[in-house]
């Protein structure tokens, strides 16, 4: 299967692109991790895949509503 038909099948079934998706997943298993209270911000943003905590910040700001620090 090509990458265009995957990212066009995954679309259809699930009704975002897999980009989203897969962010989606990282922010929820920082929001477990931030509940645990072991690891601080930075830590974090590098355990769940992000590169850079200001863009890791950003990213959950806008899906959850709520800076990391004011959700914990």
């Amino acid at each position: 299967m090509s990458r265009s038909t995957f990212y066009r099948k995954f679309k259809a079934l699930s009704g975002e692109n897999a980009a989203d998706y897969i962010r989606k997943i990282r922010l929820h298993k920082a929001v477990g991790l931030l509940q645990k209270k072991e690891l601080n911000i930075q830590q974090i943003s590098l355990e769940v895949g992000f590169q850079s905590t200001s863009h890791f910040r950003t990213k959950f700001k806008e899906y959850f509503g709520s800076t990391p620090s004011e959700y914990a």
